[in-house]
């Protein structure tokens, strides 16, 4: 069985974009086995201050690889691209 794909989710409640991005990884998943954690920003002054205009922010590997918005369709084409998959 395939390793799910690890993400990280940058975001806050009651944020309807962070929901809207929450969604879309959940629908991505439904293709790719992914693993998403979830980062409050506002349970770290340092994160607020550094992300708190700039969320939702999706992270792979270190790397941001969507922010504010994402269908789930553009986050799979772009993960495959990433994992070098067809």
């Amino acid at each position: 069985m395939q390793q799910p794909v690890e993400l990280l989710l940058y975001s806050k409640d009651d944020c309807p974009l962070c929901e809207e991005m929450a969604a879309a990884a959940a629908e991505a998943g439904r293709q790719i086995p992914l693993s998403v954690a979830y980062v409050d920003i506002t349970a770290d002054p340092r994160l607020q201050t550094e992300y708190g205009l700039d969320i939702p922010l999706l992270f792979h590997d270190g790397a941001c690889i969507a922010k504010h918005r994402i269908t789930a369709e553009e986050l799979v084409a772009k993960l495959k691209r990433r994992l070098g998959r067809r």
